[in-house]
């Protein structure tokens, strides 16, 4: 049993790390966040964001699609608030 719960635990997380939005940073100590809706949603991408700031709260910015047809959502780091 213990085995079993053991691939399973690990099925799970190689299917969490396939489905993280990818994060690039951009200028002014912004960065961006690229989803595509039909893989990761915007609240996946929110989730990313906060994931990203050392004290787990991002800003969105703005929310815009690029010319290789990409949805981005630009976020900063916010250092004065905290997690509820």
């Amino acid at each position: 049993m213990p085995g079993r719960i053991l691939v399973i635990a690990s099925a799970l997380l190689a299917l969490c790390a396939c489905q993280t939005a990818p994060i690039t940073p951009a200028s002014d100590n912004t960065f961006d966040v690229r989803y595509d809706r039909l893989q990761h949603g915007s609240a996946d991408a929110d989730i990313a964001a906060n994931r990203h700031c050392p004290r787990g709260v991002a800003i969105m910015i703005s929310d815009s699609q690029h010319a290789d047809g990409g949805k981005y959502r630009n976020y900063r780091c916010d250092a004065l608030r905290r997690p509820h």
